[in-house]
């Protein structure tokens, strides 16, 4: 693969030496950085696989800014994590097309794609590549606000500091051009906030089962559980897929 990877707390790219993460508390356990379209079959793959038992992922985009009134995000940076640490940064901008199989996962309704403002990723995404459609998205707040997580903020970065052990740093991202080349911090950055989303989900979800149910939250349950609250069609709760969130 022509691409960066991150293995053990170190990121690779070939353009420079590896270079070592501090804070590994953020459980990324393979970090893959892909620039061109003949990289992508391998890797949707991989996020198939892991998301067979857990069909759940973190989705992210970042864009290049906007300089004119009514200019759309131009998407630089497509992020999607698993469950289990495994984050693949497609950078979109050098992307004339997209492959088959992203396109296949990203419409496939059997796996949930769950973010902050992702139903508005969504719409970028498609804007950039009108072939692409991104189904089953579900807005974190949907499911914090359902099981009164209080925070000040609705953002990502607020939802990660009351459910997660680690912080994600906003403070130097209006400074970043994703369309350049990526730093270590860029990449760091872009893969935690994919990571970030499906964690809170795996933190809402016994919550959001609490509620609504008597019985007992297991983890040897998690499949079903997604399956009958987000994917089953008689369920209430597939109103959360899809839609944008209204402001508090």
């Amino acid at each position: 693969m022509n691409c960066g990877t991150f293995e053990d707390g170190f990121y690779t790219n070939s353009s420079r030496k590896s270079a070592k993460f501090s804070s590994l508390s953020k459980p990324i356990s393979q970090l893959l950085v892909i620039h061109e379209a003949d990289d992508v079959i391998e890797a949707v793959e991989q996020i198939y696989q892991r998301s067979s038992s857990y069909p759940v992922i973190g989705l992210d985009c970042e864009w290049t800014p906007c300089h004119r009134k009514k200019q759309k995000p131009d998407v630089a940076l497509l992020q999607i994590a698993t469950q289990d640490g495994y984050c693949v940064l497609f950078r979109t901008c050098f992307m004339k097309e997209v492959p088959s199989p992203l396109l296949k996962l990203l419409a496939d309704r059997r796996i949930v794609k769950v973010g902050v403002g992702i139903f508005h990723d969504g719409l970028f995404l498609k804007d950039k590549f009108p072939q692409m459609r991104v189904n089953s998205r579900l807005d974190l707040r949907h499911l914090s606000r359902y099981c009164k997580i209080h925070s000040k903020r609705e953002s990502l970065a607020a939802l990660t500091h009351a459910l997660l052990p680690f912080e994600l740093q906003k403070k130097n991202v209006l400074s970043y051009k994703w369309e350049k080349d990526l730093s270590d911090e860029m990449v760091l950055y872009a893969a935690l906030d994919a990571l970030a989303a499906v964690l809170i989900f795996d933190k809402l979800l016994p919550l959001f089962h609490e509620k609504i149910s008597e019985e007992p939250f297991h983890e040897t349950t998690q499949l079903n559980l997604i399956e009958k609250y987000f994917l089953e069609a008689g369920s209430p709760f597939v109103q959360f897929l899809d839609t944008k969130v209204k402001s508090s």
